[in-house]
């Protein structure tokens, strides 16, 4: 919640407590807070964001096509299942635009353990870790850090010039 919604609550409860009778047995208003997660909102204005909540996803979903691809000769459906599990698991996306180096590499590597060991044991647990190629799911499991490294050190290359692409901020002045 940005600072100005803040404040606009603040004021609110402030004003209800104002206009609200005392009374000897009810307590006195409290304002009551609640962090709020940050919303990924679609607009013109937020392009970089954007990429950035889908970078992670949509890497992990085109490393799985590849390796199927590599291994099997073309993408068959266990594997667009995989790939749609995957794209379920990590939407929206880590921004990791302000990391640099180990830090970056400290971060993937810590994500995408966390979702490699989800996926390997239900995968074993439900039987379908089987239906896949051994050596293919080996090749994923190196392959798919590695190209989210190298797609956040892109993306974080060429943030400026999105940034640039997008333009200077609208900004509005409503009264009334």
């Amino acid at each position: 919640m940005s600072s100005t919604a803040d404040n606009r609550l603040d004021r609110l409860t402030a004003d209800f407590a104002a206009e609200a009778p005392a009374s000897p047995v009810a307590p006195p208003v409290v304002p009551i807070r609640h962090p709020r997660a940050a919303t990924l909102t679609l607009g013109w204005n937020n392009t970089l964001q954007l990429m950035s909540a889908l970078l992670d996803p949509v890497v992990l979903v085109l490393s799985v096509w590849a390796v199927a691809v590599f291994t099997e000769g073309r993408l068959t459906p266990p594997y667009l299942i995989l790939s749609l599990v995957v794209f379920s698991l990590t939407v929206p996306g880590t921004s990791r635009l302000k990391l640099t180096g180990w830090y970056l590499a400290r971060s993937i590597a810590f994500d995408w353990g966390i979702v490699a060991a989800l996926l390997l044991f239900f995968g074993y647990a439900s039987g379908y870790l089987f239906v896949f190629d051994r050596d293919a799911l080996l090749i994923w499991l190196l392959l798919a850090p590695l190209a989210q490294f190298a797609a956040s050190v892109a993306l974080r290359r060429f943030a400026p010039t999105i940034l640039e692409l997008q333009g200077e901020p609208r900004r509005v002045v409503i009264v009334g």
